[in-house]
């Protein structure tokens, strides 16, 4: 971390507000003239931590609703462009809704999510659902992205 900044965290009323810089050493998948990464950040699990379990025989019940707004900004190297950007998505439930976009600014690539909790309790009948819901969640945040230099020859992946 080459940098933390943290909002006032005597004012109760307002958002708590975090922003950092670091770097991330062999962050991405590399190739020649290629780079590939989760834009999103990667070890996103929300199923995991808030709905492991494949049925409940109680309700779940959460501290309270939420919402976090996460801007990840990646300075693309020079000559390099996304191969696709992933069209925004929106994932809306009963539950809460999870937007993720992303943009190229002024040279680097931007990637937004906002997520927001509605629900503070989940009820047994509603599990599945919930679970479903956050299984999908993980898998739109657990796409990677491609950046190749301009010019540079599509590679073969090798799995």
């Amino acid at each position: 971390v080459n940098q933390m900044e943290v909002s006032d965290v005597t004012k109760l009323e307002e958002p708590l507000r975090t922003h950092f810089k670091m770097q991330v050493p062999r962050y991405a998948e590399v190739l020649p003239g290629t780079l590939r990464f989760f834009p999103f950040g990667a070890g996103r699990s929300f199923s995991q931590v808030m709905a492991a379990l494949p049925e409940r025989k109680h309700d779940i019940v959460f501290p309270g609703v939420w919402k976090n707004t996460l801007q990840f900004r990646y300075p693309l190297p020079d000559g390099f462009s996304p191969e696709q950007l992933p069209g925004p998505t929106t994932l809306d439930s009963a539950f809460g809704s999870v937007k993720l976009t992303t943009a190229v600014v002024d040279g680097a690539l931007t990637c937004d999510v906002m997520m927001t909790m509605t629900s503070a309790r989940i009820s047994t009948k509603d599990y599945a659902a919930f679970r479903t819901w956050l299984l999908n969640v993980d898998e739109a945040f657990s796409r990677k992205l491609t950046v190749r230099k301009v010019g540079a020859q599509t590679a073969e992946w090798v799995q």
